[in-house]
């Protein structure tokens, strides 16, 4: 058997070094092709989401169905800031939902009605892996749905998914989702919230002094709606009762503004676009607030149910037949 030469050695060595080359290069190619997919997927417009059939239900042996015109819209509020990046090729994140709204819109009857929706309701969630693999789901809060994913449009529509599924099946049309940057920026641009406190803020800011009527600005806006654990009630609940305070009061400033401003939608609109991540356009959505402006606005519910301490954290759990009642009622009719 023929020893190797050295010129035999380099040869080999040289073929090792141009495969490994290769390879890299081959790696650095998916890597980059990953990169992009994650940079579209994590886009601020979702052209690609396809809501799903409008369902029809069973309710003691009545059949109903969606009515005509009606639109759904889900805000997203976030537990974080927008500084606070995430990395477009993760599977998972940090990032909860720590608020749920559900805008419902009857382009029929002109009007708007909003459904509140506890972070804290136990729900089917489904887990994802790499490259949105679906794993096995599990029931967990809400606020969790939104941690798979990027954090960009994906865990977005996989909140929207769970959504959807606790509500028998209605599709969420369009979604938003905002970080908390949103809700002082939101807050300045209608020049303020007034609101009446409630609640002893004094370890939280001293200047929502109980019994007082307060407009809110800024950064005390969040301090309004998020404070928790500082308060005397420091329950989920309680801090809900404060946000639909803030959102009723809010709505009227913006209708207020919307009057008085034909550019107001717009530049609201362009201004929250870096907080923001929706699969409407910044133009798509102030054409939306302009037409809601004329709709009666019907006030923001809330879902029936009861919270209770799990073996670790709070669980709120809906009431089921209350809540079925209150879908039909919001957004469906008999079948004839």
């Amino acid at each position: 058997m023929r020893r190797k030469t050295r010129g035999d050695k380099r040869s080999l060595l040289l073929v090792g070094v141009l495969a490994a080359l290769i390879l890299a290069g081959l790696l650095a190619v998916y890597l980059w092709e990953q990169h992009e997919l994650a940079l579209e997927r994590d886009s601020v417009v979702d052209e690609s989401y396809v809501p799903s059939l409008r369902p029809v239900l069973q309710y003691e042996g009545q059949r109903y169905r969606m009515r005509d015109g009606i639109e759904t819209y889900l805000v997203i509020g976030l537990d974080k800031f927008s500084t606070e990046k995430l990395d477009p090729l993760d599977y998972v994140n940090d990032q909860q939902s720590d608020f749920l709204i559900l805008l419902i819109a009857d382009h029929d009857r002109k009007t708007l009605n909003a459904l509140h929706i506890n972070r804290d309701t136990m729900a089917e969630i489904q887990r994802y892996g790499l490259a949105g693999r679906k794993l096995k789901s599990f029931t967990g809060q809400l606020a969790l749905a939104h941690t798979f994913g990027s954090g960009g449009r994906d865990s977005a529509r996989y909140t929207t998914d769970a959504v959807s599924k606790l509500l028998y099946g209605v599709p969420m049309e369009h979604y938003s989702t905002l970080t908390l940057d949103a809700v002082p920026t939101l807050t300045d641009l209608v020049g303020g919230v007034p609101v009446y406190i409630e609640d002893d803020f004094s370890r939280v800011d001293p200047a929502l002094a109980r019994g007082t009527t307060v407009r809110l600005q800024g950064g005390q806006a969040l301090s309004f709606i998020q404070a928790r654990g500082a308060m005397n009630d420091a329950s989920n609940l309680n801090r809900m009762a404060r946000q639909r305070v803030y959102m009723q009061s809010l709505y009227e400033q913006l209708r207020l503004n919307l009057d008085q401003d034909d550019s107001f939608a717009l530049r609201l609109a362009t201004e929250l676009s870096g907080t923001m991540v929706s699969d409407l356009d910044v133009t798509e959505l102030a054409e939306l607030a302009e037409t809601w402006k004329e709709y009666s606005f019907a006030g923001i519910e809330t879902v029936e149910g009861e919270a209770v301490l799990g073996d670790i954290y709070i669980e709120f759990y809906p009431d089921q037949d209350a809540l079925q009642r209150q879908i039909l009622r919001l957004m469906f009719e008999p079948e004839q």
